[in-house]
C-alpha cells in the first residue's frame, strides 16, 4: 500500500511535458508491439491505421479522432527521438512561463495546424499516399512559441556561449524547411502549418497580457465606515497636534480599532 502511494504521488508530480514524452513513447511501443506480433500470428489489425490522420478529407470523416490521435504517433525510432529531445528542451522553458493546460492547448492546436495545412496540401497536390504521423508539428509550433514569448532567453551552449533563444529557433526552423524532402510537400505542409499556430498563439498571448485593464469605479463607503473615517481623522488631527499622549485612554484605545477596522 505504502509503495503505491509512493508511485501515484510520484506520477502526479511529473510535469506535463514529461506526461506528453511518457504518452509518445508509449505509443510508440503499442506500434512496435503490434508489427510484432501481426507478423508472428498473423494478426489482421494495424494499428497505425487507427491512428494516422488519413491524407484526405473523406479519410478524416471515418476516423476523426485521428486529427489528435496522429500528434501522438511515431513508428520510426529516430524520429520520435528528435521530436522528444526539441519537446522536452524547448517544453521545460516555456512551461515557466505559462500554465500547464495552456501548455497541452498549445501542443494540439498545433497538431491541429499541422494536420490542416496537410489535408489543404493533400486536396490540392494529392501526392501523398499514405497517412501523417509525428508530433513534428506540435513541437515545432512549441519552439516558435518560445521564440515569440520569450525572444530574449538565454542559453549557454557549449563552445558556443550564450545564445538568444530566437536564433536558436531560428535555426532549427531553416534547418527543418532545408533537410525536408520538397517532394514530400503534406509533411512540409504540416511543418508549416504548426509554426504558423504557434507564432500566432503566443502573438495572442502577448495581446492578452499586455491589454490595459479597465479598473472599476470603487464602491462608495457605507453610512458607517464614512462615520469610522470621519472619527479617525479627528482623532488623528488631535495627535497631530498634541501628541499621542494627550490622548485618553478610551481615545487612545478608538484610535487603535479604527485603524485596524480601516484597514
Amino acid at each position: 500500500m505504502a509503495t503505491n502511494i509512493r508511485i501515484k504521488g510520484k506520477l502526479t508530480r511529473l510535469s506535463v511535458v514529461t506526461w506528453l514524452i511518457v504518452v509518445n513513447v508509449g505509443v510508440c511501443l503499442m506500434i512496435g508491439i503490434n508489427a510484432l506480433l501481426t507478423s508472428i500470428f498473423d494478426i489482421r489489425f494495424d494499428l497505425l491505421y487507427w491512428l494516422e490522420l488519413p491524407p484526405t478529407l473523406v479519410g478524416l470523416c471515418h476516423r476523426p479522432w485521428t486529427l489528435l490521435t496522429y500528434m501522438l504517433t511515431h513508428y520510426n525510432v529516430v524520429h520520435l527521438l528528435f521530436n522528444m529531445l526539441w519537446l522536452y528542451w524547448f517544453g521545460i522553458i516555456l512551461r515557466d512561463f505559462t500554465t500547464e493546460r495552456r501548455f497541452v492547448w498549445l501542443y494540439a492546436i498545433c497538431g491541429i495546424g499541422g494536420a490542416a495545412t496537410y489535408l489543404a496540401a493533400s486536396t490540392f497536390a494529392p501526392i501523398a499516399t499514405a497517412g501523417l504521423v509525428g508530433a513534428s508539428a506540435s513541437v515545432f509550433g512549441i519552439i516558435a512559441a518560445t521564440a515569440v514569448r520569450i525572444p530574449d532567453y538565454r542559453l549557454n551552449l557549449l563552445l558556443i556561449g550564450t545564445v538568444k533563444i530566437k536564433w536558436i529557433a531560428l535555426i532549427i526552423v531553416g534547418l527543418m524547411l532545408l533537410t525536408t524532402n520538397p517532394t514530400n510537400i503534406g509533411s512540409l505542409a504540416a511543418h508549416v502549418g504548426g509554426i504558423v499556430s504557434g507564432v500566432a498563439c503566443a502573438l495572442v498571448g502577448k495581446r492578452r497580457r499586455h491589454a490595459p485593464t479597465i479598473k472599476r469605479p470603487s464602491a462608495r463607503p457605507t453610512g458607517d465606515r464614512a462615520e469610522a473615517e470621519r472619527q479617525l481623522d479627528e482623532l488623528l488631527i488631535r495627535v497631530k497636534k498634541s501628541g499621542f499622549a494627550s490622548l485618553s485612554d478610551r481615545d487612545k484605545m478608538r484610535l487603535i480599532e479604527l485603524s485596524k477596522k480601516l484597514k
